[in-house]
């Protein structure tokens, strides 16, 4: 008989003494199979193995079913892993069961046993026997060597150092040579902005050079202007100075032939030398030279050095005419009569290569 305990919570309802369990009694009759079980196991859906005299007697809850080994030969032991394969004990075999597409189990003639996911390292693999009247055999083991991966490999723990230092390595290169691109790039931006502050600082200093010597230039002009005005001033002073003596000197002439007395003509000869000596003074004219000629040393030098055929005379009428004298007052400043300071601008022009329509005193004022 087979004697199993069921927590059917239905069935709690008839036990009349508490806590006395459920048993309801299968006979051979029922389950149809031999009358002495081995042994007992239950797999993750709830069924029932038994290790039966005539086969894997199975118990679903409603039906029993027998699977006969090939043989005929009885189960002893039972065990059923997670995978729900089913591994069992027959008389001098060893069995493995597996359920087959329609549900039904299967045999599979495997002596193997498969494991899956070890690890690296050394194993030792045990297994004895059983025989019909229960007597176990000495156990029989097998030592194996499941080897490491190649990534456990000495040459991979190798590989993975060299690469670890050759990756600090680069990692240092890397840092390092961002760092000197960096302070490269800022000595470069520092060197550039030195030198546009420099080329700035010579800009300016060229421009306050030039606002200098265009400063200096302005004074010297206007002191030009103004030593010309003065020039002009003493040129046109000693003209009417002279003029006016000669007047003088003319009118004295006309008043000694009108006088009779001796004393009197005598008295107005004196003054007629004294004045000749004033209007013939070279004194005050080599005066006045010397400050023409530093007063327009540079007009001469340029204008000798383009026009180097000009005479000393020529030059200095070229002076006058730049000062804007009219030729009448020219000409007793240089001493020569009316008539020969306009052969002398003749001579000017015909060397400077100018006609008569041009102005030549326009052309020396612009020189």
């Amino acid at each position: 008989m087979i004697m199993l305990v069921l927590s059917e919570l239905a069935a709690l309802s008839e036990i009349k003494d508490i806590g006395t369990p459920f048993i309801r009694n299968f006979s051979k009759l029922e389950y149809r199979a031999g009358t002495q079980n081995w042994a007992i196991a239950q797999d993750q859906k709830g069924f029932m193995y038994f290790a039966n005299n005539e086969g894997l007697l199975v118990f679903d809850g409603v039906k029993w079913e027998l699977y006969k080994m090939p043989n005929s030969s009885m189960v002893r032991s039972i065990f059923i892993n997670d995978k729900g394969e089913i591994y069992i004990g027959v008389y001098n075999e060893f069995e493995k069961m597996v359920p087959g597409p329609d549900g039904k189990l299967k045999w599979s003639n495997s002596f193997t046993r498969v494991f899956n996911n070890l690890s690296d390292g050394k194993f030792v693999f045990r297994v004895k026997a059983r025989n019909q009247m229960g007597i176990e055999s000495l156990s029989d083991s097998f030592e194996f060597t499941v080897l490491s991966p190649w990534y456990k490999s000495i040459i991979a723990y190798i590989s993975y150092i060299i690469f670890l230092i050759s990756l600090i390595y680069f990692t240092i290169w890397t840092v390092n040579k961002r760092i000197e691109i960096s302070a490269r790039k800022e000595r470069l931006k520092h060197m550039r902005e030195y030198r546009e502050k420099e080329k700035e600082y010579i800009r300016q200093a060229l421009i306050s050079e030039k606002e200098i010597v265009t400063m200096k230039n302005e004074r010297l002009r206007i002191e030009m202007i103004q030593q010309d005005k003065e020039l002009a001033n003493q040129a046109m002073n000693m003209v009417r100075k002279n003029e006016f003596l000669i007047r003088i000197k003319e009118e004295l002439k006309d008043l000694k032939k009108l006088s009779h007395e001796e004393p009197a003509g005598e008295k107005v000869n004196v003054i007629i030398a004294r004045i000749n000596k004033e209007v013939d003074s070279n004194k005050q004219r080599e005066v006045f030279e010397k400050v023409f000629d530093e007063v327009h040393e540079e007009f001469l030098d340029r204008l000798k050095s383009k026009y180097p055929a000009l005479t000393p005379t020529e030059l200095r009428l070229c002076a006058f005419l730049k000062m804007n004298i009219s030729t009448k007052e020219i000409a007793p400043l240089m001493n020569i009569s009316v008539r020969g300071v306009e052969i002398c601008r003749y001579r000017v022009r015909k060397k400077l290569g100018i006609d008569r329509i041009t102005n030549l005193t326009g052309l020396l004022i612009n020189l």
